[in-house]
């Protein structure tokens, strides 16, 4: 059984060209949050990382629908 946690979060797709990741957070601060490493991954790493866990978790399917169809006309429920 899902509960909601009142937590709803939105994705954007953006264009732009390729630029180095500069958090606003400390390493320790990120580390403090959760978050272990910050850094780009192409679709065939996304399909391919089994240790890794993905919000939303659908996100490697999501994404090749994305770049084989384009944007949906209306919002969708990505789950979770």
């Amino acid at each position: 059984m899902s509960r909601w946690d009142g937590q709803t979060d939105r994705y954007y797709l953006v264009r732009t060209p390729a630029f180095a990741i500069r958090p606003g957070l400390s390493s320790a601060e990120l580390r403090a949050e959760g978050v272990g490493e910050v850094r780009w991954w192409t679709l065939d790493e996304l399909g391919t990382a089994a240790d890794v866990t993905f919000a939303p978790r659908r996100l490697p399917s999501l994404l090749r629908e994305l770049l084989r169809s384009g944007p949906p006309a209306a919002p969708i429920d990505v789950g979770v």
